[in-house]
């Protein structure tokens, strides 16, 4: 899988480093706000979400891309992180 990142824009807070926009040649869609997260040493991404309240009016969030497959969403990261790792390396993350 080929995944290109087209912008990253740093957001420190908590386990979040940052938001990303991502292109996936093979499918040739783009996919906006999706969000890097670390601990403990290992990154992952997560999907754009949609903020919401529960019952308890607690603030949580839902994905409105979802893999079915945990394999496919490892890989996926995988894959995007490096993209983002090599567009911060070539341009001001910020």
């Amino acid at each position: 899988m080929s995944i290109q990142c087209l912008s990253f824009k740093k957001f420190e807070k908590g386990l979040l480093l940052g938001f990303a926009s991502l292109y996936i040649e093979k499918w040739d869609v783009e996919i906006h706000g999706c969000s890097l997260f670390s601990k403990n040493g290992g990154r992952w991404i997560n999907m754009p979400s949609k903020e919401y309240k529960n019952d308890l009016d607690e603030t949580k969030w839902s994905p409105l891309i979802k893999f079915r497959d945990r394999n496919h969403q490892d890989a996926f990261s995988h894959v995007a992180i490096a993209a983002i790792d090599k567009f911060c390396s070539e341009n001001t993350c910020e």
